[in-house]
């Protein structure tokens, strides 16, 4: 239950930094204006396209094609982190409610039993960070 919780966390704060980051960059590729009074944000160019010799036309009309769906996906983006943080609460409300039900010793022994997995888990990063699956102890002849 606790792996779960944790990986939920992990995964709002991967859509968290994925939507500030998003946000961040479309703010920065706003751009002055093009021809004419009308203005145009710089969109980024897909990927590769930068790497087969558009005209500035070409990469003009790929960005003016690009940002609807720019700002439909960072919109999304926003909308999976708000969901996300809904998830997160709910978890969180739904382990506070099935607490409630212990008695002090399934308390303690639910405690122990989350404290026993952290400390696995840390272990097992331990020996991942290694490179071959082994602790550093165990790699001492």
């Amino acid at each position: 239950m606790l792996s779960r919780r944790i990986v939920g966390v992990g995964l709002s704060c991967m859509l968290s930094l994925a939507v500030v980051t998003g946000l961040s960059l479309a703010q920065e590729k706003k751009e002055g204006a093009s021809k004419g009074d009308e203005k145009v944000k710089k969109a980024a160019i897909p990927d590769y396209f930068g790497q087969i010799g558009l005209s500035d036309k070409q990469k003009e009309d790929v960005r003016k094609a690009a940002q609807p769906f720019d700002d439909k996906i960072a919109s999304l983006r926003k909308q999976i982190a708000e969901l996300q943080k809904q998830i997160d609460e709910q978890e969180d409300a739904k382990l506070v409610a099935c607490e409630k039900l212990l008695n002090d010793g399934q308390k303690q022994a639910l405690k122990g039993r989350r404290e026993a997995a952290e400390a696995e888990k840390a272990s097992k990063k331990k020996r991942t960070a290694n490179g071959d699956g082994k602790t550093s102890e165990e790699k001492k002849p």
